[in-house]
């Protein structure tokens, strides 16, 4: 299937200099498909969940680390359907990931 079948990833596919934020738009299915391509260590899907991440100003702090951190509205929504928001935090940051020094948004002292 093209694009899995979806116009909006056909889109920002065809108009890669186009910052897409594909998080805006409705697109059915949209998280189920980030969630399968994440967790199998897609580098698409990981930067895309990193600049959403990035986008809501999520940083990684004690709060991060001890799981304290929580989001509301449809960000809730999403982290649910990605496996929830300390899974995603700890495969995007932790060191484990060969990206952490690299990627991880860090608090300014």
């Amino acid at each position: 299937m093209l694009y899995a079948n979806k116009v909006g990833l056909g889109i920002m596919a065809d108009f890669v200099e186009v910052p897409w934020e594909p998080w805006r738009f409705a697109l059915a299915g949209f998280w189920q498909y980030v969630r399968q391509r994440f967790w199998q260590g897609d580098p698409v899907a990981e930067c895309l969940v990193r600049n959403y991440v990035e986008q809501l100003g999520i940083k990684l702090d004690e709060n991060v680390i001890e799981g304290k951190i929580r989001v509301s509205g449809s960000a809730e929504i999403h982290f649910h359907v990605l496996g929830g928001l300390s899974n995603v935090l700890q495969k995007l940051y932790s060191p484990a990931n060969s990206n952490f020094e690299e990627h991880a948004p860090r608090e300014r002292t």
